[in-house]
This record gives structure tokens, sequence and C-alpha cells, in this order.
């Protein structure tokens, strides 16, 4: 190689490296577990905990052959710890290593993974114009090891042998173990073997990697930390009641590692709000059709479209909601369903808004089921079905029906039976059901155009912060609060109201 080639080779800077591993706990317990105490005679019951702790390597690496690592230089980390350095700059033929083990602080085994998830990045340009995405050429490995690598050249060329390396992605993971509580009585330390993180840009890369220096790139990942119980301590039966808890889920931060981890078949567990590009969309051609969504209170939206999540002739899905916000107050739909048979969609302790159909149960669907637990729902309709045999239950909710439309047929229901949905049960059990007349349309609490089942149960019933009372729904005035189109919608009817039988 010519000095020229040398020189230009040593300048190929390909950018800021923010590798601000941001280290995220999450502990996905199937079963929840209390700190307490029941004395009875001389027997005391004593809940376990699961607690899991990441530790990074704070002690000096020497030039020279290391020692083992120290006991006492191993710190937790949390989610502000950044173990690579802020500002590092990769070449080729540039490495980082840290090093981390995991901890396990309480007195349960716990199965565990370490991920990597790409939080962040900019794709920029290399002197050629050409895109830049470092997720493309930086390699992120793993290699299990007793002592640190020693700082030289040769450590280097250690470390980046004894990895084993793919690029990064938001699905490649470092490791999967049980990691067994400290016993000292059958020599478990309760802490797991030492993992070497290394970030590597191969020595073979040249100009592609070499930046516009306007137009640098840069990327931000994180590894995160999931457990959940093992299957070890033993109840009067056997150590199988954990059996069921798993390690499906994956936390996300953007867009692009939500659709990453529903695509794989996770679930994705919010980290912050989530704005997708555009609805994320169940259909034939998507590889898994069972999504999950764990929001941690957070609100999932999308920038572009009418709706949030869209299933489209994907029959035998599933969408499940766990405390998430759905927001698509400036949308049509937050949830809408459409030439699917079979389907279902729970909403457990979560709030969905859209401007219109909150969730919108269109046509050429069959057999869909609706649950909707401690939640809010709340659109110009909370629910409307267009098509037959629909199942919804609804349980501890507030279904709210705003109305704020004027001119003619804009009168609409919290609840609405569209035409084609004949079949449909519809069960409500200590709800709040809010219908909101907010321009000259009627806003009623259910609008029957089509033949369906109806009972409330426990259920109180609201029209602009007003509470209505049995009598007054009871009253001549009962077609303020329901309406039903046709005489095929009365007569096909059955309306039951707190025990009362309307029809």
């Amino acid at each position: 190689m010519t000095k020229k080639k040398k020189s230009s080779r040593n300048a190929f800077i390909s950018s800021v490296l923010m590798i601000c591993l941001t280290f995220t706990m999450f502990v996905g317990t199937t079963y929840a577990w209390y700190n307490d105490s029941v004395t009875s005679g001389r027997n005391t019951i004593v809940a376990g905990s699961l607690e899991m702790a990441i530790q990074y390597y704070t002690g000096t690496i020497g030039d020279t052959d290391s020692e083992a690592f120290a006991d006492d230089q191993w710190t937790d980390i949390t989610d502000q710890t950044a173990i690579f350095s802020d500002s590092a700059t990769f070449e080729p033929g540039a490495a980082q290593v840290a090093y981390v083990r995991v901890k396990n602080g309480g007195d349960l085994a716990f199965k565990y993974s370490l991920a990597l998830a790409v939080y962040e990045k900019t794709v920029g340009k290399n002197k050629a114009g050409d895109d830049l995405d470092l997720t493309n050429y930086l390699k992120f490995g793993t290699a299990t090891v007793e002592k640190p690598f020693r700082k030289s050249a040769t450590g280097r060329d250690d470390a980046i042998a004894a990895a084993s390396f793919s690029n990064i992605s938001s699905t490649d993971f470092v490791t999967s173990a049980i990691l067994e509580a400290k016993d000292d009585a059958n020599n478990k330390t309760g802490i797991s073997d030492v993992i070497a993180l290394v970030v590597y840009m191969p020595a073979s890369l040249g100009n592609e990697v070499n930046p516009d220096p306007d137009h640098k790139p840069d990327i931000t990942f994180g590894l995160n930390a999931l457990a959940t119980q093992a299957v070890i301590e033993n109840d009067s039966f056997s150590n199988t009641y954990d059996a069921a808890a798993t390690l499906n889920f994956a936390p996300v931060t953007t867009a692009a590692t939500f659709n990453d981890a529903l695509s794989a078949g996770r679930s994705a567990s919010l980290e912050n709000d989530v704005a997708l590009g555009e609805a994320y969309t169940i259909n034939a051609q998507s590889t898994n059709k069972d999504v999950e969504i764990d929001g941690n209170g957070n609100t999932l939206s999308s920038t572009t479209g009418t709706r949030i999540i869209d299933i489209d002739e994907a029959d035998g899905s599933s969408v499940t909601l766990n405390d998430v916000k759905v927001d698509a107050a400036n949308k049509e739909r937050a949830i809408s369903i459409w030439g699917s048979d079979d389907v279902e969609v729970n909403v457990n302790g979560s709030e969905v808004e859209a401007i219109k159909y909150a969730i919108n149960i269109a046509g050429s669907n069959d057999n869909v089921e609706l649950n909707i637990d401690n939640s809010t729902v709340t659109g110009w309709c909370a629910f409307q079905s267009w098509s037959p045999n629909s199942v919804i239950n609804v349980n501890n909710s507030t279904l709210i029906g705003n109305n704020q439309w004027s001119g003619t047929s804009n009168a609409f229901g919290t609840i609405v039976i569209n035409e084609g949905a004949t079949g449909n049960v519809i069960t409500i059990r200590n709800s709040r059901i809010e219908a909101n007349q907010y321009g000259d349309q009627k806003q009623w609490f259910v609008l029957f155009k089509d033949a369906a089942t109806v009972i409330f149960e426990d259920c109180t019933f609201w029209k602009n912060g007003t509470e209505i009372t049995m009598d007054e729904i009871f009253s001549s005035n009962f077609g303020n609060y329901f309406a039903f189109t046709s005489q095929a919608a009365i007569d096909g009817s059955h309306l039951v109201i707190n025990g009362e039988t309307v029809l």
C-alpha cells in the first residue's frame, strides 16, 4: 500500500458514534410478588422477590496480561450510564470493549436475556454522496471472558478474534440464561459470567464509510435486560407453576424498533411515547398476526394516515393493548378491523381516542371479539360494528361519545350497531356510558340500525356531565337516550338496562 493510500485509509473517520448505552431493566413477571410475611404457629411464609441488576466493570485495565476481574470494581448500571465513551469516533479497524455481568439480588431464580436495541440513528452521506447508515457497517459482538483483554494492539486483536459478531440491529441477542439466587450452602454466587461487549468497524472497509463532514451519521443503541421467573423453585406439587412466564417482549423507543419487535413476533414494550410514521397494519402477508403492546403508561400515535392500528384481511389475528394510550384524537379511527374473520382485540387498562370511530369493526368481518377492561374509549362513538356475529364485552370502563357536529344526518351514538351487524352480542358491566352533545345533532347511548343484543349491568349513564337516572331513561324521554332506525331493529333486538328488560 502506498503512503498516500495509507493516509487516506487512516482518515476514514466514520462518525461521532453515540454509543450511549442506556440500560433499562425490565422485570417481566407473569405473577406479582410482594415483600410480606404471614405467621401461623411456627410456620412463616415469606414472599419471594425477583430482583435483577446489570453491572459494568470500572477497574483499571493494564497493557500487560491482566489479572482476573476485581470483585470490588463493579458498578450497577442505571438508565443514565454510558459504559462506552460518548465521544467515541470510529474508523476502519477501531474497536471498543466494555464488560458487564448480571446479578441476582433477590431470592428467586430468574431467566434473563440481554438484547441490543437501536434507539435512534441518523443516516448520513459518504464523500461520494451515497447514504451512510452505520448499522450496515459497525459490528457488535460478545464473548464470555474470565479476565479483561489487555490494553494494547494485541489485546484489540484478541477481543476481535474472541467475539461473535453481527451487524448492529434491534434483534441482536447478547445472551439468554437462567441465574439462580445467591446460596452459600450450595455454592451459588448469584452472579453470571462476565460478558465482553465489543463494537468494531472492520478493517476491510474503505471510502464507503468515509463521511461527508456536513452529513455525518450517528447511532444510539441500548442493551436491554429482560428477566422473568424460572422453573426452579418448588411448591407442594412441582416446580412448573411459573412455566408460562416468558421473555417474549422487547423494549422499544422508536417507530423502527416498535415495528421490528412486532414483526419478530415479540410484544412491544413502550419505553416512551412512540409516534409511528403510518398506521401499524396487520394483513394477510404479516409474519406476526398476534400483536401485543405494553404501553407502560406511554402514548402510541401516528404522524400520517387515518388510524393507528389497522387489521386488514388478516383472519385469525389478535391485538392486545396493556396500559397504553392510543392517541388518534386528530384521526378518524384509532383501531380498525376490515375483511377479517375470527379476530380478537383486547384493551386492558388503556385509553383509546379518535375524533370519530375509536374502535371500528368495519364491514366484511365475521366473529370479531372485542374485550375492553378497566379502560377509557372516546370518540364520536366509542365503538361501532358493521359486521355480523361480533361479541363485545366491556368491564369497569368508561365509554365516551362526543357529538360536536352540526347539520343533517350527524346524529350518532356512543355505541352504534350498523346495518349488517346482525347477531352482535354486547355486554357492558360496571361501566360509565357518556353521550355528550355539543352541536345541534343528537347523541344517543346506543344507536340501533340493525338487530343486536345489548345488556347493561350495574352501569351509569351521563349526558354533558349530568347523570341520567333510570326513571328518566324509562320515561317518555326514552328516545333521547336510545334510538332505533327501523322496525326490524326493534323487533330483533334484545335490550336490558340494569336488570330492566326493554326489548
